[in-house]
């Protein structure tokens, strides 16, 4: 399902939200079309890095103004993947 929506910035963008997903989307030219968090600038693999940099969930949604929910669901969705490609 394509979205259109105003960033942070104020730039008018088109996304895909990731079915059975209420944060995760692509965007092309948005954060190079990596997974991110719905209107934020944010992606997915930026908070696995927090987290391994050894932040808590909470941390993470209280420094970059996400909901905790958004937070998880990355993690979630991270690990869907690594699921999905697993050897």
């Amino acid at each position: 399902m394509k979205i259109k929506y105003f960033d942070d910035e104020g730039r008018l963008l088109e996304s895909s939200k990731i079915p059975g997903y209420n944060w995760i989307c692509f965007a092309e030219g948005y954060l190079g079309g990596q997974p991110a968090i719905f209107g934020k600038r944010v992606s997915v693999r930026f908070i696995l890095d927090l987290i391994i940099e050894g932040l808590t969930i909470d941390e993470v949604a209280e420094d970059y103004d996400l909901p905790i929910d958004a937070v998880k669901e990355a993690i979630h969705f991270a690990g869907q993947l690594v699921e999905k490609k697993a050897i």
